[in-house]
């Protein structure tokens, strides 16, 4: 998976929908990502305001790891949750 040596949040977002749905949701081009690779960008609101910074992981097609800093992870949970409207996506935080 990725190694960190400081304290994150990490969540796993996965389905047919998991990265079509990331990329309207996040300030980062995250189809450029190759599998095995991450970048860092924004969770942003509607009106463009920053919610939290975030790494994203492609582990697959359709399948995601975002980790926050430590105490972000159920803002970034719900916030990835409160537009998940007709998605296919399941998002489930990761101990």
């Amino acid at each position: 998976m990725f190694w960190t040596d400081t304290a994150r949040d990490v969540a796993r977002v996965a389905g047919a929908d998991a990265g079509t749905y990331l990329q309207s949701q996040v300030s980062n081009d995250i189809r450029a990502i190759e599998v095995g690779s991450s970048c860092w960008a924004f969770l942003l609101e509607p009106a463009g305001k920053i919610d939290v910074l975030l790494r994203l992981w492609r582990r697959g097609d359709d399948e995601f790891v975002v980790d926050t800093d430590a105490g972000a992870g159920e803002t970034m949970i719900a916030r990835l949750n409160r537009f998940k409207i007709r998605v296919k996506a399941e998002i489930e935080p990761l101990d």
